[in-house]
């Protein structure tokens, strides 16, 4: 057994973790990211509508959040997906 198997055995063993096993963290992080996306895209959409949370001073920059946050989403359901399978 090499220097890196050794470590490798010797953390799983520390933490409980399995490779390939699904844990807490990884169902809840797309979760999370989802939820942070959708708020980030109510936000923006909000003041473009009616210019509450910022003002509407700058369209650009919620255009930008807008999209920053549907690849946000579309990242989150992609690993969430690939995860179940």
């Amino acid at each position: 057994m090499g220097l890196f198997c050794h470590c490798e055995v010797r953390c799983e063993q520390e933490t409980g973790a399995t490779r390939g096993r699904p844990t807490d963290v990884t169902k809840a992080l797309p979760l999370t990211g989802m939820v942070v996306a959708g708020l980030i895209g109510v936000v923006c959409l909000a003041d473009l509508a009616v210019g509450i949370p910022f003002g509407g001073a700058n369209i650009p920059f919620d255009a930008v959040c807008l999209v920053s946050s549907g690849i946000l989403a579309y990242l989150s359901w992609s690993i969430r997906e690939r995860k179940r399978s």
